[in-house]
């Protein structure tokens, strides 16, 4: 692997999944597929303060977008 591709481990999978449920619930309760509905202004906020936590702990720059498809890849059917 690339050093400077970031290696999800379970642990930044847990703060993730962690915060994500804390602000908008379950995955069951958010009435869409990809983000909470009628809250994707207020959902990107949050991934974008995820990235910035997740590249300070980490010593690598993970982008929001990366999260979101991490939460996708969780959720997929």
């Amino acid at each position: 692997m690339h050093n400077s591709q970031i290696k999800w481990t379970q642990e930044l999978r847990k703060i993730v999944y962690a915060r994500i449920t804390m602000e908008f619930g379950p995955y069951q309760s958010w009435g869409a597929t990809r983000t909470p509905k009628g809250q994707s202004k207020r959902f990107a906020r949050v991934l974008k303060e995820l990235a910035d936590y997740l590249s300070t702990i980490s010593g690598k720059t993970i982008a929001s977008g990366a999260i979101h498809q991490q939460i996708a890849w969780a959720v997929t059917k």
